[in-house]
């Protein structure tokens, strides 16, 4: 085992550097190849998100988007511990997220001004109107937010980052052009690459990482 290496980057620190397999709902992440290297190698055992088991860990998948780590955010590598604002973001097309979108459930609490939910070591906000409700389930994908509120912050270590790229016909998605691409510390600016396709200008670019987020339940 590796010994911690103090590192100061904002609100990043280095950790000890894993490699395993963990499992998180229906997504699965090979965390040596993402890592590319590993100091060892471990199996993870987590807890369901909500569970309430003190001391247990588990990962979540969190969307960093280009845009908000290039305006407001520090590069991170695979054992960094982050400290990130998160929300639901529920309007994430189903097709292309399936497999990474995250269902929170819990009581609605009052935080930063505002309410909150919090489960499985993860705290997000209610965005909706009227009446707080006493309880909640959310559906979307996880993403940081450094803008819009003042809600409390989520503490995790980065077990696998991934770097989402995603192709566009003029200004519109095009469904299953989604990659994945593992890489084992964050970029802090993002390529736009064009080219030629089936009469159309088909446009790549790179929307962000997708990060496994190891936190305290």
């Amino acid at each position: 085992m590796t010994a911690a290496i103090p590192r100061k980057t904002g609100l990043i620190r280095r950790s000890e550097r894993r490699t395993g397999v963990v499992v998180m709902g229906r997504c699965s992440w090979s965390l040596a190849a993402a890592a590319g290297r590993a100091d060892r190698t471990e199996n993870v055992s987590h807890a369901a998100p909500g569970s309430g088991d003190a001391g247990r860990m588990t990962v979540w998948n969190v969307m960093y988007e280009d845009w908000q780590l290039e305006c407001c955010g520090d590069p991170f590598a695979v054992g960094d511990e982050v400290t990130w604002r998160l929300m639901v973001d529920t309007t994430a097309p189903e097709r292309e997220w399936r497999a990474e979108l995250t269902e929170i459930e819990g009581p609605v609490e009052s935080a930063g001004g505002g309410p909150v939910v919090c489960s499985g070591g993860v705290t997000v906000p209610w965005t909706g109107s009227g009446a707080w409700p006493p309880r909640l389930h959310l559906r979307g994908l996880l993403r940081v937010e450094h803008h819009g509120g003042e809600w409390p912050r989520t503490t995790g270590v980065v077990r696998g980052i991934q770097v989402v790229g995603q192709g566009f016909l003029e200004e519109n998605l095009v469904p299953g052009k989604r990659t994945l691409r593992p890489v084992d510390r964050c970029p802090k600016r993002f390529e736009h690459v064009g080219r030629a396709a089936a009469g159309a200008k088909l446009r790549r670019e790179e929307t962000g990482v997708l990060v496994a987020l190891e936190v305290e339940v």
